[in-house]
């Protein structure tokens, strides 16, 4: 016969076990909240399904609601259910296990991705797994991916650019080579003839026609230099400022193209050489594009420093103009050139 003591210390130790299954029970609980993963276990024989806290609030149901099979499977959406239903049923007939990810419906309407799992153990007759919520994984992999395939948008516009850039700059060495050759050269070969020409035994007057000749020649061979030199890399630009730099750059369009140029703005604080002599090109191939495909004879440049730590730039003309979209394709067949521009500005953190 059992005594009080043995009874007493009996529904002790029945209080402390069950104290720690229910310890166990809550942490199991808290750490499927964290991965936002639940187990769950399925009757064969009654079709009767147990269920964590977690998978009710993966399907966001209260935990009053009795899960079955078929109830569990309806809340897959529609191309999904033939997927686990076959599922199920190989697991049940074969003991086969599954790993599936899965669109899935909660009771609220709500679309999510879900990760379940199964395996059978057909000696006790039942099924049982874990089901995750993988929802925000499946929408980092598919940022992921978007932000993939813009990289490789991205590297294939930079090929088609250094393939744009390859031949650019073969196009000026030839422009130069030419310019060179026919003119400049051209003016001192001339030149140098006619400096053999000359005769200490010939009259005075012939002389000096070749030597004034000579001095045309020669003139005409340094203008061409300056010319070049001017527009490769004005001396205004090194010597004066970038606001000097494209008030004489506005002189140089109006004067070349016809077009009329307005600038206004002090020269900006602060701005190094280089990051000048970028501006100062960009400036002008906008320009350049505004003679080019505007159709207008007016524009304006304005520059500001809204502080000290930033430069602003507005060329503005009211031409015909084109669609944003332009720039904004994977391989922009026109404007090329402002695309390639806005690419070499970003590069040192202008945004244009």
């Amino acid at each position: 016969m059992t005594s009080h003591n043995e009874f007493e210390e009996a529904n002790a130790s029945l209080a402390q076990t069950l104290d720690h299954l229910g310890a166990n029970q809550l942490l199991l609980n808290e750490m499927g909240k964290m991965a936002n993963v639940g187990g769950w276990q399925l009757d064969i024989k009654t079709g009767k399904q147990l269920w964590t806290e977690e998978i009710y609030r993966i399907h966001e149901l209260d935990l009053d609601y009795q899960p079955t099979g078929d109830k569990g499977i309806a809340f897959y959406a529609p191309s999904a259910r033939p997927v686990i239903e076959q599922a199920v049923r190989r697991a049940i007939d074969f003991g086969e296990s599954y790993d599936l990810e899965l669109e899935f419906i909660t009771a609220k309407g709500n679309h999510r991705w879900v990760h379940t799992m199964g395996k059978a153990d057909l000696e006790h007759g039942r099924l049982f797994g874990t089901f995750q919520d993988i929802t925000t994984i499946k929408q980092a992999d598919e940022e992921l991916r978007e932000k993939n395939a813009a990289l490789d948008r991205s590297v294939a516009q930079l090929r088609k650019l250094a393939m744009e850039l390859t031949q650019a700059e073969e196009s000026e060495r030839k422009r130069l080579a030419t310019l060179l050759h026919d003119h400049i050269q051209q003016y001192i070969v001339a030149a140098t003839m006619k400096i053999s020409l000359l005769d200490c035994h010939a009259p005075m007057e012939e002389n000096t026609k070749i030597i004034q000749e000579t001095l045309s020649l020669l003139g005409t061979a340094l203008d061409a230099s300056r010319s070049l030199t001017t527009t490769l890399y004005p001396p205004v630009l090194l010597n004066a400022g970038l606001a000097p730099a494209l008030r004489w750059l506005a002189e140089w369009m109006k004067d070349k193209h016809g077009l009329t140029v307005e600038v206004t703005g002090d020269d900006p604080d602060k701005v190094p050489p280089p990051l000048c002599i970028l501006l100062f090109q960009a400036v002008r191939e906008l320009l350049f594009n505004i003679t080019k495909h505007a159709g207008v004879c007016m524009a304006s440049v304005a520059m500001d420093q809204p502080n000290t730590t930033s430069l602003r730039i507005i060329v503005t003309d009211h031409g015909r103009g084109f669609p944003k979209a332009v720039l904004d394709a994977p391989f922009p067949a026109r404007g090329i050139g402002l695309f390639h521009l806005r690419e070499r500005l970003a590069y040192v953190g202008i945004t244009a």
